[in-house]
């Protein structure tokens, strides 16, 4: 005699359907996990940016300007000192971006003795070209972190600073005020640098802060999964297929028994 799965007791029936209509659901659910996982890419972008607001300031010229100038001038001797600021604007950033590397490319065209160049971030933004004296240079108002020093070897050549070699920046990229403020000193001597935001001789002599970053699509991350409605519609589907599960196992036969 042959026995069907009909012909068991309700809670027998219940429980073989349950579980494979369960069984089911858990490998379909891995599956799309898996996938979604799988699916996750980093998407890359690079930024090439050139300051809004650029110059330099010197001991010699007190609560003077030296906006306008073609160069810019650094120093530091017994007597003379100068300083050049850079800020460029972040805000074509967006904030959900993740900073991979950055550059900072310069040339010279003139210097006194060969010296290292060190540039250092300065969390002051508030200041403008046209303004900057020795007397209220953002370096008044917060300390300078130095990121990367490299040694000028000859005139006339570009040269870039690798801007996270050594240490993160304490807030990284301004990302969030929309600017970043780079000083850059000289450890001796006299050195020229190309200019200054829209005034430089040649475009490729402008100081070029360059950015590769990469996005992360929020949908992406397992913390943050939203459900999707077709997410919500395969579910409810599945919830009929427990159903059809059932039918599909009355028809099976179990072993058969004498």
């Amino acid at each position: 005699m042959k026995w069907y799965i009909s012909s068991l007791p309700y809670k027998r029936r219940e429980l073989i359907c349950r579980s494979g209509a369960e069984s089911f659901f858990l490998c379909w659910l891995f599956c799309f996990l898996a996938g979604t996982l799988a699916s996750s890419t980093a998407e890359a972008s690079q930024y090439s940016i050139h300051p809004s607001d650029d110059t330099f300031v010197s001991n010699y010229t007190g609560n003077g300007s030296n906006y306008g100038l073609e160069y810019l001038h650094l120093a530091n001797t017994p007597t003379f000192l100068a300083y050049a600021y850079l800020k460029f604007p972040l805000v074509q950033i967006p904030e959900n971006e993740v900073v991979d590397n950055a550059t900072l490319g310069m040339s010279t065209y003139a210097y006194g003795s060969r010296s290292v160049i060190s540039v250092s971030y300065v969390a002051f933004d508030d200041w403008a070209e046209e303004t900057t004296t020795w007397n209220n240079h953002p370096s008044d108002h917060a300390t300078p972190v130095i990121l990367v020093s490299k040694f000028v070897e000859d005139t006339d050549s570009y040269i870039q600073f690798d801007l996270l070699k050594n240490i993160p920046w304490p807030k990284p990229f301004d990302i969030e005020d929309g600017s970043l403020t780079l000083l850059l000193t000289l450890s001796y001597g006299q050195t020229f640098l190309a200019s200054t935001s829209n005034l430089a001789f040649d475009l490729n002599w402008l100081p070029t802060l360059n950015i590769t970053t990469h996005t992360i699509d929020s949908s992406t991350e397992v913390s943050n999964v939203p459900l999707p409605s077709s997410l919500a519609m395969i579910l409810s589907g599945l919830m009929a297929l427990r159903g059809s599960a059932c039918l599909l196992r009355r028809k099976r036969q179990l072993p058969s028994t004498k």
